[in-house]
């Protein structure tokens, strides 16, 4: 971020034991690679371009937990996942901090179904793994796995 770049033009971080892996936009490569070694905290780091199939993909870790919800809206989907009230989940929608399968999202109204991707920046990425159906209180049970 020193080198005056916005978040959304770098993609996935993968970090490892000996570095780590960063995915970035074409239009940005050459910048980066030029730039990077003049940041003191990467001034002895090696840093090459890779092709795409080249990046090293950590080990994934999911922990699956199960989340009642009164709709299968984004907003109620985030606010159990993020362990935050509704209304604070419909903030993080509109400061742009929640996407959908990896595209942002600015509808609290979105409808989530099973396999979506749920990333909340700062909160985490989480996959809906299954929807299992009404409780007997009337609200649905979801099985959500969060990459940890």
């Amino acid at each position: 971020m020193k080198l005056g770049l916005v978040r959304e033009k770098i993609g996935d971080i993968f970090v490892f034991e000996d570095g780590a892996d960063i995915v970035v936009l074409n239009e940005i490569k050459k910048y980066i690679l030029e730039n990077l070694v003049g940041l003191t905290r990467f001034s002895k780091s090696k840093i090459e371009e890779l092709d795409i199939s080249q990046i090293r993909k950590p080990n994934i870790n999911l922990k699956e937990t199960r989340i009642t919800v009164a709709a299968l809206r984004l907003d109620c989907i985030v606010s159990e996942i993020a362990n935050m009230s509704r209304t604070s989940a419909a903030e993080l929608i509109s400061e742009q901090k929640v996407y959908v399968n990896y595209e942002l999202e600015l509808r609290n109204s979105k409808e989530i179904i099973k396999d979506d991707i749920i990333v909340v920046r700062g909160k985490g990425k989480f996959k809906i793994k299954e929807i299992i159906g009404e409780t007997k209180k009337g609200k649905i049970a979801v099985i959500v796995q969060h990459y940890v």
